[in-house]
């Protein structure tokens, strides 16, 4: 997806702003709508974001815990992944049900204030589209 910035949010906090987003697209024949009003996409997906704005330290340790600790029963504090405009304000929000990161790369050294991360794949269970 381009022509947006896109933001990741842990619990109510923005963590993360990101240039690029792919896995965000869908085609749907049949989708749910639960009682939020948001449109349900069960199934496991993967959402990839690179080319950084900034990035938290809270979104790097939830990246690097996740990734290196699949097993390990993380609190869920809802991740989800929006969609911005030129004034930074959430145009689409997509929460994630069950996240992990299954991947991450990072500059080979990086320099001061330059984030750890360049691209993240963040994998889910279900999607809720509002």
């Amino acid at each position: 997806m381009s022509g947006n910035h896109f933001g990741v949010e842990l619990g109510p906090f923005q963590v993360a702003r990101f240039q690029h987003a792919s896995g965000l697209e869908f085609s749907v024949d049949v989708a749910e709508v639960d009682r939020a009003e948001r449109l349900v996409l069960r199934g496991s997906g993967e959402v990839t974001l690179s080319h950084p704005l900034d990035v938290g330290p809270a979104f790097l340790k939830w990246v690097t815990t996740t990734a290196e600790r699949r097993d390990l029963k993380i609190p869920d504090v809802g991740v989800a992944v929006t969609t911005l405009d030129k004034h930074w304000g959430v145009v689409r929000r997509f929460e994630l049900a069950n996240p992990w990161a299954s991947q991450w790369h990072g500059p080979a050294q990086p320099g001061a204030g330059e984030a750890a991360i360049e691209s993240v794949t963040i994998v889910y269970h279900t999607i809720f589209v509002e």
